[in-house]
């Protein structure tokens, strides 16, 4: 990808890799001059989320406060 975008030009082309290169290229964007490319790469992990209730009464419950309509 970088190699794509040197060849159409682009003069500065940075291969990101970690936080600290991330920090120095948002250095560089805002008083860059010419166009710039990063390569950014990423870690793909399951990240830890919380799922809504599927519990039918409980919502019914809880949508009944929301609109200030009690049991």
């Amino acid at each position: 990808m970088t190699g794509v975008a040197r060849a159409c030009g682009i003069e500065q082309v940075f291969d990101i890799a970690d936080e600290a290169a991330l920090r120095q290229f948002a250095g560089l964007v805002h008083r860059a001059e010419a166009t710039l490319f990063a390569r950014v790469t990423i870690r793909a992990e399951d990240a830890p989320r919380v799922l809504p209730s599927r519990d039918g009464v409980l919502l019914k419950a809880r949508f009944r406060r929301a609109i200030g309509v009690e049991n």
